[in-house]
């Protein structure tokens, strides 16, 4: 399966645990691209972004740190891409679903 990560740059270390948990379960995972300075150019990201998310089979949201840190926060990119991902009829899952079930990731049946 191709999965997108999204989500907040706060959950950054939570986009290392994700990606590492869904590819060591066999998925090809496109990931982040953290902004180390604020002068990049924000569009390229967004299509760049957009583009994995058109390539994948399911948009992976990365709404909460972790299952000690379960304050949910979804920024207005991520929702735009949420939106869009909805459009295309993908499959969204959200990381807080994931973490409260405790259970293994079962992508197909959220």
């Amino acid at each position: 399966m191709i999965i997108t990560l999204t989500g907040s740059s706060r959950f950054l270390m939570a986009y290392d645990y994700w990606n590492d948990r869904l590819s060591f379960d066999g998925n090809l995972v496109f990931s982040y691209v953290p902004l180390i300075a604020e002068n990049r150019d924000m569009t390229l990201l967004q299509l760049i972004q957009k583009w994995k998310i058109a390539k994948s089979d399911l948009l992976f949201v990365i709404d909460c740190a972790s299952l000690v840190d379960m304050q949910s926060y979804i920024g207005q990119h991520t929702k735009e891409q949420i939106d869009f991902a909805s459009a295309a009829n993908l499959t969204i899952v959200y990381a807080s679903n994931v973490l409260m079930k405790r259970s293994s990731i079962k992508l197909g049946e959220e």
